[in-house]
C-alpha cells in the first residue's frame, strides 16, 4: 500500500473533527475525536488483503461520504 494511500485512508472521517470544533461540549468534543482515532485505527485491522500495486495497473481514488 502506498504512503499516499495509507494518509488518505486516515483521512476518511475527518468531518468527525469538523463537527468536534463546533461541538458545544468537552464532552461532546472528546467523543468525536475518540471516533475519529478508532476509525483510523480500523481501517488498519483490514491490511492483511493483498497489498496494492501500482506496478499491474492498479490506482486508488478515496470516495469521501457526506
Amino acid at each position: 500500500m502506498s504512503f499516499l494511500q495509507r494518509v488518505a485512508e486516515s483521512l476518511e472521517y475527518s468531518s468527525l473533527i469538523d463537527r468536534a470544533v463546533l461541538a458545544s461540549s468537552s464532552v461532546e468534543r472528546f467523543h468525536l475525536l475518540t471516533a475519529f482515532v478508532v476509525s483510523t485505527l480500523s481501517t488498519h485491522l483490514e491490511r492483511m488483503s493483498k497489498p496494492f500495486n501500482p506496478l499491474l495497473g492498479e490506482t486508488y481514488e478515496l470516495k469521501v461520504q457526506g
